[in-house]
């Protein structure tokens, strides 16, 4: 029995001893996979933070770059001294500048010009008017719609009105005139406007 016993202790003890060490093993097993597990970090945290040290180099010169060119940029569109604002803005304000005061010298150019035609086609239909009443007895007279009767009076009107400025007719010869005139009106017409300019009771000008 106590053979048995004896034996039975020392397989208990190598159980023991065996059971000690495999959770020994276990144990450093565990702790190199875990110092692994924290070198692996590690490596990864400082991985990630140089790479956040090259971003952050990259993208600060990357803005100041940007920030640059649009500086450069606003500098051409505009810039202020002491002396002179310069850049395309202020090169647009003043292009404006003077085209507003081309425009405004233009246009006081057309309305006095438009003003100088208005004057001259109110003299030209006074004129106009002037000549119908003269030479057909009617201002609203044109060559197309007078009449010889019309011409007739206009005639007989411009020779009494010369009164002393031109030999006047004497009654027979002025009687002898309208007689044709009342027979042959365009024929005579013609031969009547001849005949006063013989006479130089009208001028050559009056004649044609």
């Amino acid at each position: 029995n106590n053979k048995g016993l004896e034996g039975g202790s020392q397989s208990t003890e190598a159980v023991k001893e065996s059971v000690e060490d495999y959770t020994k093993q276990a144990n450093e097993n565990l702790k190199e996979s875990i110092r692994q597990f924290n070198d692996q970090v590690a490596m990864q945290k400082k991985q990630l933070n140089e790479q956040w040290e090259t971003d952050t180099a990259d993208y600060k010169k990357q803005h100041d770059q940007l920030n640059e060119t649009i500086l450069s940029q606003l500098g051409d569109f505009y810039t202020i001294n002491e002396q002179e604002s310069t850049g395309v803005y202020a090169g647009f304000l003043s292009e404006s500048v003077l085209f507003q005061v081309t425009q405004i010298k233009r246009i006081t150019e057309l309305q006095s010009e438009i003003g100088e035609l208005q004057a001259q086609t109110e003299q030209l239909t006074q004129l106009k008017s002037q000549i119908a009443a003269t030479y057909y007895n009617d201002p609203a007279a044109t060559p197309d719609t007078a009449t010889t009767e019309q011409v007739k009076t206009a005639i007989l009107q411009l020779i009494s009105d010369l009164g002393g400025n031109a030999p006047k007719l004497n009654a027979e010869y002025q009687g002898t005139l309208e007689t044709s005139l009342a027979q042959n009106p365009d024929k005579s017409l013609e031969q009547l406007v001849d005949e006063l300019a013989k006479q130089q009771v009208i001028t050559p000008d009056q004649a044609s």
